[in-house]
C-alpha cells in the first residue's frame, strides 16, 4: 500500500504526482524523462502502463549512465564519460545531473516524508532514508546539497 495498490499509494513514486497540477500522471515531465531514455536507446518494459518518471526507473537510468561513464573512464576516454568534447558520447555526466537535479531532487524530500509518515515498519522507513541519503550524497557531485531548514535541494 505504501508504493503500489488500488487507488493512490501512500507514498507515490512518480515525479509527475508531486510536480504536476492535480498530480497528473503521464504528463510532460514523463515525456521528458522518456526522451532522455530514448536518447540512450532505452525504453521501459511497461511503456504506456507505467509512467517513465517512476523513481526506481529514473535511478536505474542514472545507474546505467554511471556504468557508461565508468566504462569510458576505464579506457581513458574522458570525453565520452562527459568530461569534455562534443557529441552524443559526452552525455553521461550531464544526463546524470539532469535526471537527478531536474527530475528527482525537486520532490524527493516530499516522497521521503510520505514514506516516513505512512510506512508500517522500520524496513520501509529505512528504504526511504537510504534512497534519500544516496541521492543527496550523489547530488554533491554536481554542487547540490539538501537545505534542512528549507527542506529543498539547492546549488551550493
Amino acid at each position: 500500500r505504501l508504493f503500489v495498490g488500488a487507488g493512490t499509494p501512500d507514498a507515490p513514486s512518480w515525479e509527475s504526482f508531486y510536480r504536476d497540477p492535480n498530480s497528473q500522471l503521464f504528463s510532460a515531465r514523463t515525456l521528458e524523462v522518456r526522451e532522455q531514455y530514448r536518447r540512450h536507446g532505452l525504453q521501459i518494459e511497461r511503456l504506456h502502463a507505467e509512467p517513465d518518471d517512476h523513481l526506481g526507473l529514473m535511478l536505474g537510468f542514472v545507474g546505467h549512465l554511471i556504468g557508461l561513464e565508468a566504462e569510458a573512464l576505464a579506457v581513458g576516454d574522458d570525453a565520452a564519460a562527459g568530461g569534455g568534447g562534443d557529441g552524443q558520447e559526452a552525455l553521461q555526466r550531464p544526463e546524470q545531473e539532469s535526471v537527478l537535479v531536474e527530475h528527482v531532487l525537486p520532490w524527493l524530500a516530499a516522497w521521503r516524508y510520505s514514506v516516513d509518515a505512512h510506512a508500517s515498519s522500520d524496513y520501509f522507513r529505512g528504504t526511504g532514508a537510504f534512497v534519500f541519503g544516496l541521492c543527496a550524497r550523489y547530488a554533491q557531485r554536481f554542487g547540490v546539497a539538501f537545505d534542512r531548514e528549507g527542506q529543498v535541494f539547492k546549488r551550493k
